[in-house]
């Protein structure tokens, strides 16, 4: 893979060498899809355990797909608790809702080192407009997202603790597979 070394020093993944395209639930893009999305895309971001990417209530004039790394949606009480929402993990796109909704209804935070494909939440619309087959596939992911949610809700809702920690284990393990981060013995950083 060849970095492209943009002016501020920080080198970046050509959309052409990213590594997701060979993952076997990504299509194969045209060349014109390919062209705007590199376009799209404006840097790459590297955050820590621990950072917070996006804030619940902010609106971000971005949004991201991880290339790296492993994070997870919460949302936080007023008294502080916090309940995880999902986890993130190599392809998934955050900040869709934020930038369609006009602010994070919850956070996401890193879980291990994090990088991020960065674009430009003001050139979404190019996407619906230019490019339909993509405009499909952002709708694809938040139908997905949905699907996934109504499992999660099931989970919380209607199994036992011990089948929640089976489900959850078992629904990390399929994701962390899809996206090759279990070609062995890989620790989950959760």
């Amino acid at each position: 893979m060849t970095d492209i070394q943009k002016p501020n020093g920080i080198s970046t993944t050509p959309c052409q060498q990213c590594p997701l395209r060979d993952l076997p639930h990504f299509r194969d893009f045209s060349s014109s899809e390919l062209d705007f999305v590199s376009r799209f895309k404006t840097g790459e971001l590297a955050v820590e355990s621990g950072s917070v990417i996006l804030m619940e209530g902010s609106h971000s004039a971005h949004l991201y797909t991880v290339l790296q790394g492993w994070a997870f949606r919460y949302k936080t009480l007023e008294d502080g608790r916090r309940q995880i929402l999902n986890y993130v993990m190599p392809g998934d796109l955050v900040g869709l809702q934020g930038t369609v909704m006009g602010e994070m209804q919850h956070s996401v935070e890193a879980l291990s080192p994090v990088t991020l494909c960065v674009f430009e939440r003001s050139r979404l619309n190019n996407l619906f407009t230019d490019h339909p087959t993509l405009a499909y596939d952002l709708t694809w992911i938040a139908a997905s997202e949905e699907r996934m949610l109504d499992s999660h809700l099931l989970s919380i809702g209607r199994r036992t603790a011990l089948e929640r920690a089976a489900y959850l284990i078992a629904f990390l393990y399929r994701k962390a597979k899809a996206v090759n981060l279990i070609p062995g013995e890989t620790p989950i950083p959760v």
